[in-house]
Parts: structure tokens; sequence; C-alpha cells
């Protein structure tokens, strides 16, 4: 249809940074029947209704409750900025302009679509201002990935396709090729003032080395995760990794913060915490239900579908949360009631970091222990064994736990006590280390004739199983502290792919719904031997025992005339001087 526009060629209409004469050519034929004027006024609606922009233009599911996330990010009105030669400066100063607290936190229920929402705000900031520079960070550097690989498809266009509604409403930004598939940053093709050194957006994630960069927008999006704060040292580094991206900032700019919590003292509880005058934040936590007041003492396993109020319930029924819920109450309470109820919980172990610690030099010196997890495969429905075998050597300024090897299998009495025995042959412990169960009795015996058939001497400690409650988790969850201190390593072997496999699986709960973790179990036995997380009164006592039956073993033998392997008193490695001068050893 013919062009009926009067507005005047020379001008800039509202937010647009581009003269009204550019926007015709660039208008041309891009609607079919649409107006100029129209299009104007799409194009105006669209950078400053983000909710509008969200689901009419790249028709995302977002419903009424949507509103309400969409109205805690900046709202935009870059009206009278632009003309004929605006410099950077007065971009920057438009910025600053903008009315909302520099920083806002939004904390929403996982899978409420607040990452979507997120990722549409960067597209609004990118249509109000081609000159903008966003970094959006992550927990894991393949979620930022993945935001950058969605923002990068609103704009672009593949070979013979149809034009996107966005793509028809602003043709300028159109990617094409490589630009709008790779992973590399976005560069807008809108951009005025292409000599800027930063990108349009980029992303990274939160442990990268970031420093060199400035940005007018900071989005940090799930950097807090399970695997980066599940101790109280990583999130205290996490806190201080993210408090240095305050820098990256500049003055003028904003930041969101998007993200579920975890724990008591996670980055967002501290943040919240922060001095409202020194540091204002705007903030919003919602859960993915709220207790009706007649049920609000009900437990939450005993509610039902009528006792509470739905959040989401076009996508968050009650069936599904119920779900989640039932498998894991903790990470529901985390991860849906936006409640940081992971403190003494949960248990990660991420395969990057344990992979860190993986090494190809076996410890020449040290001394040499093995630690058993044992069951008797009488069905198939039996337990694995697991045996370990660790070398404690004196680090700086604690020691370190060195995993040698790890055996495990399905195997019958005598098959264990087969492979228990040729594991003794094979790394000649100073220690042995066995829970002692209800069929220990026969394992000891069988133990003692068959290693005097070898010829192997025998260095046992029999451990009676903890009576807290826990026991098993709480051990295995003191391996995260040997990780994190960089005190725990792995000899590479064929065992690795299946201790690793183990070890990420492990979470901690009482149900483990069919996951082995009798390698992570066997592991944390060997923490028995190490200086400064066993139990050292525990540890005394246990080799007093041990030089107790020893010594009676020894003198059966002589009135006997029975071989004799006289065991050396066990012993554990020393600490250092300045460890014995300095600090006393520490209980796990």
């Amino acid at each position: 249809m013919p062009d009926t526009c009067t507005l005047p060629t020379g001008l800039y209409y509202k937010s647009e940074a581009r003269p009204i004469s550019e926007l015709k050519r660039i208008f041309h034929g891009s609607m079919g029947d649409t107006s100029f004027e129209k299009w104007l006024e799409y194009r105006d609606r669209a950078r400053k209704d983000l909710f509008w922009l969200g689901k009419r233009v790249l028709k995302k599911d977002l419903v009424s409750c949507h509103i309400e996330s969409c109205s805690l990010f900046v709202p935009k009105n870059f009206d009278g900025v632009y003309h004929n030669g605006y410099t950077i400066g007065e971009v920057h100063k438009a910025i600053g302009a903008q009315q909302r607290e520099r920083e806002m936190m939004f904390l929403d229920p996982r899978g409420a679509y607040k990452s979507t929402i997120d990722g549409i705000d960067a597209v609004q900031w990118l249509l109000n201002c081609p000159d903008i520079r966003i970094l959006i960070l992550t927990g894991e550097y393949k979620l930022a990935l993945a935001f950058m690989s969605e923002i990068k498809g609103y704009f672009y266009r593949p070979e013979d396709t149809d034009p996107t509604i966005l793509q028809q409403l602003f043709p300028e930004y159109i990617l094409h090729g490589k630009d709008g598939t790779s992973d590399q940053p976005l560069n807008c093709p809108a951009r005025i003032h292409i000599t800027q050194k930063e990108p349009s957006l980029w992303v990274n994630a939160i442990v990268a080395n970031l420093s060199g960069w400035h940005c007018d927008v900071r989005k940090m999006d799930d950097v807090v995760t399970d695997e980066n704060s599940n101790s109280i040292d990583s999130r205290a580094k996490l806190k201080t990794k993210i408090d240095g991206t305050d820098n990256l900032v500049d003055e003028w700019g904003f930041t969101d913060i998007i993200g579920t919590r975890y724990f008591v003292d996670d980055y967002y509880g501290e943040r919240i915490r922060a001095p409202k005058d020194d540091a204002p934040l705007k903030y919003h936590c919602r859960a993915c239900w709220t207790v009706k007041p007649p049920f609000v003492d009900t437990p939450l396993l005993q509610l039902r579908s009528n006792m509470v109020d739905l959040l989401f319930p076009e996508k968050l029924n009650f069936k599904s949360l119920r779900a989640k819920l039932s498998k894991n109450e903790t990470m529901f309470r985390c991860q849906q009631l936006n409640e940081p109820a992971a403190e003494g919980s949960f248990i990660t172990f991420s395969e990057d970091i344990l992979r860190l610690h993986l090494t190809g030099i076996m410890p020449k010196e040290g001394r040499r222990y093995i630690a058993w997890d044992t069951s008797y495969a009488r069905d198939d429905k039996a337990d694995y064994s697991c045996g370990a075998c660790g070398v404690v050597v004196q680090g700086d300024p604690l020691p370190e736990l060195h995993i040698v090897e790890v055996i495990y299998g399905k195997w019958k009495p005598s098959e264990l006590i087969f492979q228990m025995i040729q594991f003794e042959l094979k790394h000649r412990p100073d220690t042995t280390l066995i829970e002692e169960t209800s069929g220990s009795e026969f394992l000891k015996m069988e133990l003692q004739r068959v290693a005097q058939i070898r010829q192997c001497p025998l260095h046992l400690i029999w451990k009676k199983p903890g009576t807290e409650a826990d026991s098993k988790r709480n051990r295995i969850k003191s391996l995260e502290t040997l990780l994190a201190d960089d005190r725990l390593y792995f000899l590479m072997g064929p065992w690795i792919d299946e201790t690793f496999l183990q070890f990420t699986r492990y979470t901690g709960e009482r149900k483990n719904r069919g996951r082995k973790d009798d390698i992570p179990d066997a592991v944390s036995y060997l923490q028995f031997f190490v200086p400064s997380t066993a139990n050292n009164e525990q540890m005394k006592l246990a080799m007093a025992e041990a030089e107790r039956k020893a010594r009676a073993q020894s003198i059966y033998n002589t009135i006997f005339e029975t071989p004799a392997h006289h065991a050396p008193i066990p012993q554990i490695a020393e600490p250092s001087i300045k460890r014995r001068l300095f600090g006393s050893l520490a209980h796990v």
C-alpha cells in the first residue's frame, strides 16, 4: 500500500536511534500491509512493554503471573535521547537515567520462566540501545552458552526462511550465517558506535577471569549452584568472586540477579543482608505455591491440592510439584519454595572438580592404607563390595590422601576373601580397615585362614559402624572438604570412570533410588587415617585395640607353635612441625 507517513523525514521518532528517513528504507516491505506509522508504534511498544514483547512478539507462553516478573526489570524509556551525531557519553547518561534501583534480585521457582524473561529483557535493552554492552554471568559455562544461543536465536534468520515478527519489526537487527549460530559474542548489526572494545552481548561463567571488561548491564543468572556452594569455604570464595565483578559494571549501569536459594549464607542470602542505605536492592522472592491460611501449619508432605494456591498452574501443576517433593524434599524447598534448606543435607561432587584432582603420578612416599565396604552377593539384589587403597602423604601444610586403586564387584563370600587377599598382596598396606557387620565373624576367620595359606600378613582394624543418624552421609560429605582444600587426589586407572560416576550421582539422600554408592563409602573410610580429618580419639582407641589383639595373637602362636605374622602397630602420618606448634588436629 502507498506510504502515507506525514512525519518529517529529518526527525527522530521517540526512542528510535535512526532518523525517520533511514527508518523508511528499513521498513520497505518488511510487514506486508502494515503502515509505516503502525510499524513505528509496534517498535516503540516492544521497547517499553516487556510482557508484550515476550508474549506477542517472541511468542513465549507467558501468563498472568509473569506480568509481575516483567515489572521487576528496568522499565526502559529512551524517548528524545537520540539525534544526529549523538555521542556514546549521551548513551551512558541515558542508561543511567532509567528509573529503578541499580541492582535487582529476583528469586523464582525453577521452571517458572525467570531466565526466559531475563533473556527477553536483554533483547529489549538491545532494541532500546543498539550501543549497549551486556554481560551475562552464570554458574556454569554451558548454561552461559545456552543463554547466548537463545538470544542470538531471536535475531538469527536462516536462509530461505520467513522472518519472525521480531525480525519484521527490527530488520536492522537480523543476524545471518555464523554471526547467528556461533558461540562467539554478539555484535549487534544495528550498532551505531562500532568502535567500542566490548561486544554488544557476551557471556561467561562466574569462575572465569573477567578482568579488563566493562559493561552497562550485568545479568547474573543462576550464578549460585549446588556445585559451587556446597561448603562454607566455597560459598565464601564464590561471594568474593561475584563481588569482584561489581567493578565490571560502569557507574551508570544496572545489575539483575536471578536464581533460587540453597544455603542461608549463599551469595543471595549475603546480598539480601547488605545495608540497604549503602547498597540499595530491588528484591522479590516467590514460591511455587502459597499455603492457604487454614493449612499453614500442615507439614509439607501432607499438603494437598486444595490447601495451596499455585503460582504457575499452567506449567507447575500440583501433580508435578508433588512428584518433585516426594523425590527430594530438601531440593524441593530450595528450588521450588526458595528456602535455603540445603545446609548440612545436600552433597554434590562435580565431575569437573574431580577430574582436576586426577593425577598420573604414583606417590613415592607416604603410608598406605586399604578400606573395605563389604557385602555378600547371595542374590541379584545384593550390594557391591568395594575396596579402596589410599596413600597418605604430607602436603603443604596438611596431609593429603591419594586414592591409588579401587576394586569392586558382586562377589560370593569365597570370591570376596580371594579379592581381599589379592588386594593386600598387591599393595602391602600398613593397615586395612573393615567395617564390622553381622557377617564379620565368618569373614575374620576365613581371612586369617587364607592369609596364612597365602603367607599374607594382615594388619586389620575392624571398625564398628556409626550409631549416629546419617553416619555414612556425613562421612562421605567430609570428602567434599578434602576435595575443596586440594587434599584429595585420584591416580588414573581403569576404575576412574565408575568411581567418578558414583561420586557425581551421590546426593546424600537416604533413599538412593538404585544408585550405587559403594565406592564413595569405601573411600570415605580412608579419611580415618588422615590427620586433621579423622577423629583422633577414635583413632587412638582403634590403634590400642589393634596392638592388644596383635600381642594376644603372638602369645597364642608362640604357645601352639603356629607361624606368627607379627603386625606392627598401625600408625598415621605425622602432622607437620608447624601444625603441631600452632594448631591441633581437627575432628570430623
